[in-house]
Parts: structure tokens; C-alpha cells; sequence
């Protein structure tokens, strides 16, 4: 359970306009052990998480599917979804 007490309606929007510029300029972290073609979704999930959801709400949306199941050099990937919404959380906040 994550626990943000001062996670108000301006900080939500401070978090969506760094979101938003770090895609914008390319600076934007895609997750390698995510597959490209969720990649879109991903991010769609991730501003609507910073606009009105919660955390626990983008870790059950990001399903097993949105992860490569090996890494480049064909080793297992035990991907971890609630690591990947705290790596987020440390990014943005």
C-alpha cells in the first residue's frame, strides 16, 4: 500500500507536465522489459494514473502481457510489476 498524504490536485498536475515534457523532448525512461507494443499504452496508463488513479490501480492494469518474457540475450525476464510502478513513483516524485 503506497501512501501519499500530500498528493493533492496541484502536485498531480506538476507530475503530468513533468510526464508530459519528458516525453516530449525523448527523455522519457521506456522500461526494456516492457514489449514495444505496449508501450503507447503504458504511457496513457501512466498520465492517468497521475491525473486521478492511484498506484495500486496502475499496477493492476499493467498485466503480465505488457512484459517481455526473455531480454535481449534470451534469458528469462522475471519482471516484476510492483517494482515498475515504484521505479515510476521514484521518478516522478
Amino acid at each position: 500500500m503506497y501512501y501519499f498524504p500530500d498528493l493533492d490536485e496541484q502536485t498531480r498536475q506538476c507530475m503530468i507536465s513533468e510526464l508530459e515534457l519528458d516525453m516530449k523532448k525523448g527523455l522519457f525512461y521506456d522500461p526494456l522489459s516492457m514489449t514495444s507494443s505496449y508501450l503507447l499504452t503504458y504511457r496513457r496508463l501512466l498520465k492517468e494514473c497521475c491525473t486521478k488513479e492511484t498506484p495500486e490501480t496502475l499496477q493492476t492494469k499493467l498485466t503480465p502481457a505488457f512484459f517481455r518474457q526473455k531480454d535481449r540475450n534470451g534469458r528469462k525476464i522475471s519482471a516484476n510489476i510492483s517494482q515498475m510502478v515504484q521505479l515510476f513513483l521514484l521518478l516522478m516524485l
